[in-house]
């Protein structure tokens, strides 16, 4: 899995697997996200599952956009990255 931000880019599509707490529960969980990576660095970073289709129609990212649906994963919990191809 990539650790260093410098092998991730901004703005191209990843899909991430990841584990996550469970309310109620005795362990974490797997999750997968696919998205938009907005923001990386040494601890985490984040992804836009839910984002403009049209780049030209996109705004530079704000967590204040609420057009974007956006997730924050902690690098720690990550167990697996790998890049989707254009245009997914």
């Amino acid at each position: 899995m990539p650790r260093n931000p410098k092998s991730l880019k901004i703005g191209e599509g990843y899909t991430v697997w990841f584990l996550d707490h469970v309310e109620d529960g005795d362990r974490a969980m797997l999750f997968r996200l696919r998205g938009t990576l907005m923001k990386d660095n040494k601890t985490e970073i984040v992804l836009a599952p839910w984002d403009y289709a049209d780049p030209k129609d996109a705004t530079p990212f704000s967590e204040k956009d609420f057009n974007r649906k956006i997730f924050t994963i902690i690098r720690s919990a990550i167990k697996k990255i790998r890049k989707l191809p254009p245009g997914y």
